[in-house]
């Protein structure tokens, strides 16, 4: 708190909650004022990242909102109730161009499918099904029936782990079916953007045995 104080001095209130704004250039942690918009969040870093097609709130297992839904939108979870969402984890991450949603929720889902415990079958068997279905539209592989094997797949997986691992992946997966509805149908008609920069969210390394 003493940090945050020094650099955004009377911004700070202890009562204020924190997020944390993640992107390629950015990992800032910031207070939130009651009134603080999404917008706003973006101008208090000097976000150079250009206007975001969307953003992932709440971290890994968050959601995708269309940024045009949430700018002006207070940064609180009320407000976020109101469009499906919450803060989560207080992880706030535009998507800018030129990333593009599906590898980003692929790459998301493949981590989180690897970093679980394999103690119940959503984790161990659901979650690395759902992530081969997202890689493979991602790179243009999957087809319709695929996406139709997705939303079976999620709707396995949701609320039955031993923990809410597996839920937060379905979070993630069903609000990227929503708001890049357009890509996805483009992907899985074959079509791969071939935009594939550094991710939005940092991804530990896989460490090899």
């Amino acid at each position: 708190m003493a940090a945050l104080v020094a650099r955004w001095g009377a911004a700070v209130d202890a009562d204020h909650a924190l997020v944390t704004l993640v992107g390629a250039r950015h990992r800032v942690v910031l207070p939130l004022a009651d009134d603080l918009t999404f917008g706003d969040l973006l101008a208090m870093v000097g976000w150079s990242g250009g206007v975001p097609g969307a953003v992932l709130v709440g971290g890994y297992g968050g959601a995708w909102l269309p940024w045009g839904q949430v700018a002006g939108v207070p940064v609180t979870d009320g407000h976020l109730r109101a469009v499906g969402a919450s803060l989560g984890a207080g992880v706030v991450a535009p998507l800018v161009p030129p990333a593009c949603g599906v590898h980003e929720t692929a790459r998301l889902l493949s981590y989180l499918a690897a970093s679980s415990a394999r103690q119940c079958g959503p984790c161990l068997f659901g979650l690395p099904a759902l992530a081969g279905i997202v890689t493979s539209l991602a790179a243009g592989h999957a087809s319709r029936a695929d996406l139709r094997q997705l939303d079976r797949f999620a709707s396995e997986v949701a609320g039955r782990g031993a923990c809410h691992h597996p839920d937060g992946a379905v979070r993630m997966v069903r609000s990227a079916l929503a708001v890049f509805g357009a890509e996805i149908d483009r992907h899985s008609r074959g079509w791969c953007c071939g935009r594939r920069p550094p991710g939005v969210l940092p991804v530990p390394l896989r460490r090899t045995p």
